[in-house]
């Protein structure tokens, strides 16, 4: 046996099983006028006896909805002898709408130098950002160094550290904030709604961590000579911050040039090739000759083994040249 019912935006007539399962798939609307009541109303009373001596004003059999519809939510069951009133209330109320909390975000941010050189004097400039979402208010804040704290305050603030000398050995800034529980959010009826709350606790920022690099240098000029002090091999105009295996880096020598060298720390394997450009990319790597010196970092730091790759011309390169590096 089925229960008819109206499809409110078309107006069109859909057929519910006893289980309320709709035959015809369609969705129904979600906001009933009065119209749409009276003529769920008369739909109802016409399969529940009226006309037939039997009681209009409840359900006769089980009703099911299938679909959510006014203040029904889908799997909504109403027993035998359920009043019809009880289910016109319902249908003329809004959906029920739960809120949603959101636990709170906290970024640390600062103007760190891009790899910079071991032996640079930095000074970093380290800045929260709380954002609070439906937790409660900040407890307390905390900036650590290494997992050690570095600075504390009732309220997260901007924190500058006072110069420092960069080495080797990685440096690594988070923030801490301790809140307190949020409060709670009413449901769209203006009920309390607790679930899903946020809770008091503790949130870590992204980590920013700073650490000195040795560099690479190289350079093309006039001097027919393989560097041999770090202060030579300093003073050459390019650099390389990322050393690694596998870099490759492009040297470009002036006409008139005697010296094309290029130096690294020995952490990385010896160079695998040098192609001249202007020569159809033939391979020059066997007329670099390797040297080793011991090069220091930045404003004197402590030194370290390098390794050196030079070609000295026989005379003045009469044009100028370029050199793909690749290590």
């Amino acid at each position: 046996m089925e229960v008819g019912f109206v499809d409110f935006q078309t107006c069109s007539v859909s057929e519910f099983d006893v289980t309320g399962q709709e035959t015809d798939r369609r969705r129904q609307a979600r906001i009933l006028t009065e119209e749409d009541l009276e003529e769920l109303k008369r739909m109802i009373a016409a399969v529940t006896g009226v006309g037939e001596g039997k009681n209009p004003a409840v359900l006769l059999r089980d009703l099911t909805f299938s679909a959510s519809v006014g203040g029904i939510a889908a799997g909504t069951r109403f027993p035998f002898g359920t009043p019809h009133d009880t289910i016109f209330e319902q249908l003329a109320k809004q959906p029920l709408v739960l809120p949603v909390y959101s636990g709170p975000d906290l970024f640390l941010s600062s103007p760190v130098p891009t790899q910079p050189e071991i032996g640079s004097l930095v000074s970093l400039m380290l800045t929260p950002t709380w954002i609070t979402h439906d937790a409660g208010p900040v407890v307390s804040f905390a900036l650590t160094k290494n997992g050690l704290n570095l600075f504390t305050n009732p309220l997260p603030v901007t924190y500058t550290e006072p110069p420092f000398t960069l080495t080797g050995v990685p440096i690594a800034y988070q923030a801490l904030i301790h809140y307190a529980a949020g409060a709670v959010k009413n449901d769209s009826e203006n009920k309390p709604y607790p679930t899903g709350m946020i809770q008091a606790g503790t949130i870590a920022s992204n980590t920013i961590t700073v650490v000195g690099r040795r560099y690479g240098f190289y350079g093309a000029d006039v001097v027919p000579a393989i560097p041999a002090s770090s202060t030579e091999i300093r003073t050459l105009p390019g650099k390389l911050s990322a050393c690694e295996d596998g870099m490759e880096f492009t040297i470009s020598a002036p006409a008139g040039a005697r010296r094309i060298t290029f130096w690294y720390p020995n952490t990385c394997r010896d160079v695998r090739s040098v192609k001249y450009i202007e020569q159809g990319g033939a391979e020059y790597k066997d007329l670099f000759v390797k040297a080793s010196v011991a090069v220091e970092g930045a404003n004197g730091y402590a030194s370290a083994p390098y390794k050196g790759f030079t070609w000295i011309l026989a005379v003045a390169s009469p044009v100028a040249m370029t050199f793909e590096v690749r290590v």
